[in-house]
């Protein structure tokens, strides 16, 4: 403000002087030594800057010559306010430029970082779903093999047990070829003895059967009359029993009997039973006899 105040000191006495010179009437002359305030300054500047261009105006068509020295210090005066206020607008469009720049570079580096952090958070994004797959994949390749090597074990196991049981089948056959080898040599050797020993069997199944038809003959076996006696079939109280109050006994002597049993035990009972004997034969009557017995028993 004080340089200002300054200049325009200077540019009002150099304007005074130039009127004074040329006569032009002077409106401000008697308040030129008084204080003005700011306002009145600024108006005063106003209507100064309006003469200085009438005046300017008007000495244009002026030789330089005519011009005197007070009058071009005014108009460097004049020019050098004109410059500064320039030069201020200037400074105060830069600095709105400057402003408006840095705003954008600002502008500029939000959205960098923006679009940073945003990329950033996709990344991890992908990175926690990788790493979720991987996790994945792992259990399912660490299933994938335990399963093979179960089933490599499984494998193993069954041909090793195809392997034994090859091996027992080969030791079978070579067995089974040695037998039959051994049987084909021992054959022509025990066809003489095994005639011989059927040969003396027979031999002697004639005399035991000789004996024993002798045997039975002499036995005079008789044969009793069949027992009319049967139990009764009763029911008390929802039993069924069979009421027997006499003792019943068998019409053979105990040595026959026991001798018949053990015939019985010892054959077939089918042969028994559906062989037809001979009738001459008293033994084969006997032993229908007995079955009779023990059936009604």
């Amino acid at each position: 403000m004080a340089e200002h105040e300054k200049v325009d000191a200077a540019l009002l006495a150099g304007v005074t002087g130039f009127l004074a010179k040329y006569n032009t009437p002077n409106h401000q002359q008697g308040k030129a030594s008084s204080a003005f305030s700011d306002d009145e300054l600024v108006i005063n500047i106003n209507q100064l800057l309006a003469e200085s261009e009438v005046l300017l105006s008007a000495i244009e068509n002026l030789p330089q010559e005519q011009i005197a020295p007070a009058v071009l210090f005014s108009l460097n005066v004049v020019t050098s306010v004109s410059s500064q206020r320039d030069t201020t607008k200037t400074d105060q469009l830069l600095s709105d430029q400057r402003r408006e720049h840095r705003n954008i570079q600002a502008a500029k580096r939000r959205q960098r970082y923006h679009k940073k952090t945003a990329n950033c958070s996709e990344k991890e994004k992908m990175r926690y779903a990788d790493n979720l797959s991987l996790s994945a994949w792992r259990a399912i390749a660490v299933l994938q093999k335990e399963k093979r090597l179960e089933t490599e074990q499984n494998h193993k196991q069954q041909r090793s047990a195809v392997v034994e049981r090859a091996r027992v089948i080969h030791q079978m056959k070579m067995l089974l070829q040695r037998f039959k080898a051994d049987e084909g040599k021992n054959e022509s050797r025990e066809d003489g003895d095994q005639r011989f020993l059927f040969k003396a069997l027979v031999g002697e199944l004639d005399a035991i059967y000789a004996r024993t038809h002798q045997t039975i003959r002499e036995a005079n076996f008789k044969m009793s009359p069949k027992l009319p006696y049967k139990p009764m079939r009763k029911v008390n109280q929802g039993v069924e029993y069979f009421d027997n109050t006499d003792a019943s006994g068998l019409p053979f002597d105990f040595n026959d009997t026991s001798r018949a049993m053990s015939l019985l035990m010892t054959t077939d009972p089918s042969m028994i039973r559906n062989k037809c004997l001979s009738q001459e034969t008293f033994l084969g009557e006997y032993i229908q006899e007995l079955l009779i017995h023990l059936s009604i028993l």
